[in-house]
């Protein structure tokens, strides 16, 4: 075969640092834009969807064959709190250190970008740990017993 073909599509999910609700709606969309850039630009993936809630940030990735989604997910808390940092000089702006990865099938994009989208409203029945202790268990992912330590707490 003398091309690749992939359709590697990733649900990536982190918050900041001790879950403060530093992604105020003034920065969200500015937040949202660069790393969708980024995104395209650096990593030559496609960001499909964006959302979230101040505590966290939740982003559908079609990634591209040459893409580790660990180097992608370095790279965008990097430069975003960079990005942030110069922005929006008055925030003490970090990222949590660990983040989630789910892999999406191409039948359910539609599904989870809609979920993405729907992010407030989803948060005034469930908490951030609640989620994503969810995506864990439907992902068939152990949780560890300390998943929330004091810096994500």
């Amino acid at each position: 075969m003398t091309h690749t073909y992939t359709s590697f599509h990733v649900h990536f999910v982190w918050g900041t640092k001790y879950r403060t609700p530093l992604i105020i709606p003034t920065i969200r969309q500015p937040l949202y834009n660069y790393i969708g850039g980024l995104i395209k630009n650096k990593a030559g993936c496609l960001l499909i969807s964006a959302g979230g809630i101040p505590d966290h940030l939740h982003l559908l990735i079609r990634l591209s064959a040459q893409q580790s989604p660990a180097l992608l997910v370095r790279c965008i808390k990097s430069l975003s709190s960079k990005f942030i940092h110069k922005e929006f000089p008055e925030l003490d702006f970090v990222w949590q250190e660990g983040y989630g990865g789910f892999a999406v099938s191409e039948s359910l994009i539609d599904k989870v970008k809609c979920y993405i989208e729907r992010q407030e409203k989803h948060h005034q029945s469930y908490s951030f740990e609640e989620e994503f202790e969810g995506l864990l268990k439907k992902h068939n992912l152990a949780i560890e017993k300390e998943l929330w330590n004091e810096d994500d707490k």
